[in-house]
């Protein structure tokens, strides 16, 4: 027994129906989800940065980090740190995860552009060596760690995060 291949269709099929429901209720939830975020106000923002330092942050020895492959979420978090706090720029440090084969100086050279933090700042790069067994998907600019070493700012971060959280588990 061969299993058929899923059709996905070809340039002289019509989709599929279903696949064209489909199609439009995501071009429906990202128009309402654009005219929500349009509103958004800076407290919104810290919430939203909040959480994702909560779930996603280094929350040790100090030093306010995030690591995470999608560049919208670095971009944002560290946008939301420079409006929000004082920050030295010289104290930031980015560190780049990549694995064996793909260039280092071009995933340095995209995330110093893409967060505005100078290549001498960044730390020495991790290379992740080639395993066959993993995923085959590699992240072509690697995955990026933001770190700002402050404990005032970091100690902020935390009240703010356990204040939201009390807030939430104790609204009375």
């Amino acid at each position: 027994f061969t299993p058929k291949p899923r059709n996905r269709g070809t340039a002289h099929q019509r989709p599929h129906p279903l696949h064209l429901a489909k199609l439009a209720e995501l071009a429906r939830c990202r128009e309402e989800a654009e005219a929500w975020v349009s509103s958004m106000t800076d407290r919104e923002l810290t919430a939203f940065c909040l959480g994702l330092y909560a779930g996603e942050g280094n929350k040790t020895k100090s030093i306010v980090g995030l690591a995470n492959t999608n560049p919208a979420l670095l971009l944002v978090f560290v946008t939301w740190l420079r409006r929000t706090f004082d920050l030295d720029e010289s104290r930031l440090r980015v560190v780049v995860y990549l694995h064996a084969g793909l260039d280092i100086e071009a995933a340095i050279a995209f995330w110093s552009s893409l967060l505005g933090v100078p290549p001498d700042q960044f730390s020495k790069p991790y290379r992740a060596a080639a395993d066959p067994t993993r995923r085959s998907r590699k992240h072509e600019h690697g995955c990026a760690t933001v770190r700002y070493s402050c404990s005032r700012t970091f100690r902020r971060l935390l009240a703010m995060i356990e204040a939201v959280t009390y807030r939430v588990a104790n609204p009375g």
